[in-house]
């Protein structure tokens, strides 16, 4: 793994609403821009230097900058950019899809395609916490301190929380599905199910992850092709599109078009020739560009 990059799982009582933290120190890469595809996922990302951090969103077309506060990331529906300049020293929180919610007790539905400094939640009477988490963990004597901080932070905020609707954990887990069928699970039955009108339950689900459930479909599929991608050096592109749930190819092409910016094949050979930008564990969401890049 790559010296600059340290990750580490939290807390066991916090796995199912965290799927790990992680931390860049002395980043130095050679390209100056990452495009960040979507992957269902809320990010909280604290400069520990207090730089400026910068997010272009490709598919609203809007830029935000958030310095000397904590930025917080909700669910994309199409990829941005970041430039790496402010990156040298960062910590952040990877939630996973059914977590976010329990854990920043907001709509999730306010995050999305949104990058937020945590000041703009002052009005949420509960996060007070929030203000003092910078230099808390700017005045931690290492990162491993500052993760144990974290585990406090979200242990606290767990112990207050609601517990989580049992249909939408379970439309979660059928939709983030890698399961093939002939006639996958409908929205519709998912709404039967937990005994919600087809609105009500779209309504929830967006309150609880972000996104429709027909757009956190899509994504898992698209991350689950990306992640198959991983395996093979040359591809067979037809099977690989019909394995991740896809009806053909020209239905994947169209998706990567839309979530990543560039065709299957194109990100593919882009992804070999900088494996070693990236660390592992970021590669399902992270594309490092460079100048040549189309």
């Amino acid at each position: 793994m790559s010296s600059f990059y340290k990750r580490r799982l939290p807390h066991q009582s916090l796995r199912r609403h965290i799927d790990s933290y992680w931390c860049y120190d002395g980043y130095h890469p050679a390209h100056h821009t990452e495009r960040v595809l979507p992957s269902n996922t809320v990010e909280l990302v604290v400069s520990l230097w207090g730089e400026l951090l910068e997010v272009v969103n490709q598919g609203v077309g809007v830029s935000y900058q958030v310095k000397g506060q904590p930025l917080l990331s909700g669910p994309l529906s199409s990829y941005s950019e970041i430039p790496t300049r402010g990156q040298q020293m960062l910590l952040g929180v990877h939630f996973r899809p059914e977590g976010a919610r329990d854990l920043l007790r907001i709509p999730i539905s306010e995050l999305r395609d949104q990058h937020i400094g945590l000041d703009e939640l002052r009005r949420h009477k509960s996060d007070v916490e929030w203000f003092l988490l910078q230099d808390r963990l700017r005045n931690s004597a290492n990162h491993n301190e500052r993760f144990h901080l974290l585990d406090e932070i979200f242990q606290s905020r767990l112990a207050q929380s609601e517990p989580s609707p049992p249909a939408l954990l379970h439309a979660i887990r059928v939709l983030s599905s890698g399961i093939i069928a002939e006639e996958p699970v409908s929205v519709a039955s998912l709404a039967h199910e937990a005994g919600w009108s087809h609105r009500h339950f779209i309504s929830r689900f967006q309150d609880f992850t972000g996104l429709t459930p027909t757009i956190f479909r899509r994504i898992s599929r698209f991350q689950r092709a990306l992640s198959a991608l991983g395996r093979f050096n040359t591809p067979d592109w037809s099977q690989l599109a019909l394995d991740s749930g896809y009806f053909d190819q020209s239905h994947m092409i169209h998706d990567f078009h839309e979530f990543s910016g560039c065709t299957p094949r194109a990100l593919h050979r882009y992804r070999l020739s900088t494996s070693l930008d990236v660390p592992i564990p970021e590669q399902g969401q992270i594309l490092p560009i460079r100048p040549t890049h189309t």
